[in-house]
């Protein structure tokens, strides 16, 4: 029955993905990236780009997509200025292009599958959390609902790979080596993984494992350096203004008179209103009081690093250099605190009988 309803969830994840994929926004500029790396350049590169989208979806649905990148549909130009963006996701794409060699399908298909793929495998290594966590298996639909595997599988974006790396962390977080391996690469998947990366190396070289976590950190910055130089990325300030500062779509770089800092104080504080409306505030905040509770009566463990802390290490930085929630950023978040907060429920009602008996 346990491996039934593992099974079943995990399949329900892929299948939804590759039947029922959203086609976002960001398929575009995926799709451009990766031909980009193909060779293909100006209008031949938005043609090839629009042609192969257009052959997966509704006209309804391509209209929506090349209505919100009107300008880029209509300037290949601004196309390509958007791709640095999105290129700096190096492993990303060297994951759509073997999908691509190994099915033989475009670069669209190619986005499905790895999502569906990589959200289904969540759920597996997940699964395997639950079980040695001793909490119960028939946890793990409503973890997957409330965490958003769902949506992870639908979006052709890089944060279900990113998702199950984190997961795997977790799960073989005493091996330490093959941990520190999987840091290395993960901001090749998504640039603000770093965060999850010096976390976790801190975490090591606070329990010992100093001269292991210090080179992994530094080779893990130096990629990360690297990623950001070679994709063309123009930057924090850029990708700030692009995302939150009402502008002409052809201008993609910060104008010679830069925005104030009052406009940029005021965004802050817009989204961070946004983002305490939301219930993911709730969860964070009682996962917060749980800890304090935990931290007076002096029963703090290291499990509360990796499933408590390191999380909310990742989400506090991750909204103060991008203050903009959407769920997919942190589908694992969520599911490790989840589990953090079952994990700690049962301790108290295992202790609830004896504490009974000596009333």
């Amino acid at each position: 029955m346990k491996i039934t309803l593992v099974i079943v969830t995990a399949l329900a994840a892929f299948l939804l993905g590759v039947f029922r994929p959203f086609y976002n926004q960001d398929l575009v500029a995926y799709v451009a990236a990766s031909y980009q790396w193909d060779g293909y350049k100006g209008k031949e590169l938005s043609d090839i780009t629009y042609r192969t989208i257009q052959n997966h979806v509704s006209e309804g649905k391509f209209d929506e997509l090349t209505t919100g990148t009107a300008a880029s549909y209509s300037d290949p130009a601004i196309l390509e200025k958007n791709i640095p963006l999105y290129s700096v996701k190096v492993g990303y794409l060297f994951l759509l292009r073997m999908t691509k060699l190994l099915f033989g399908c475009d670069y669209v298909k190619a986005t499905v599958l790895i999502s569906s793929i990589f959200a289904a495998l969540s759920v597996l290594v997940l699964a395997l959390i639950l079980i040695k966590e001793g909490i119960g298996i028939y946890f793990l639909p409503a973890i997957v609902l409330t965490a958003g595997f769902l949506d992870l599988a639908r979006l052709a974006t890089p944060d279900a790979v990113v998702c199950f790396l984190v997961l795997v962390c977790v799960h073989i977080i005493q091996k330490r080596i093959q941990v520190l391996l999987i840091l290395l690469i993960l901001p090749l998947f998504r640039p603000d993984s770093l965060i999850i990366s010096f976390s976790l190396m801190g975490y090591f070289f606070i329990e010992g494992t100093k001269l292991l976590s210090v080179l992994a950190l530094m080779i893990s910055l130096s990629i990360y350096l690297w990623e950001i130089k070679n994709s063309g990325n123009s930057g924090w300030a850029n990708l700030f203004y692009i995302n939150f500062i009402p502008h002409d779509p052809s201008q993609l770089e910060i104008p010679a008179k830069p925005p104030s800092l009052f406009t940029y104080l005021k965004i802050y504080f817009e989204r961070f209103c946004a983002i305490g409306s939301s219930g993911r505030l709730t969860l964070w905040i009682f996962s917060i009081c749980v800890f304090v509770q935990k931290k007076m009566l002096k029963n703090i463990k290291n499990e509360d690093v990796v499933y408590l802390l390191m999380p909310l290490v990742y989400v506090t930085l991750h909204l103060a250099y991008f203050p903009n929630y959407e769920q997919r950023y942190f589908s694992f978040t969520d599911a490790l605190l989840l589990v953090w907060l079952l994990k700690n429920f049962k301790a108290v009602a295992g202790s609830e009988p004896e504490r009974t008996k000596r009333l």
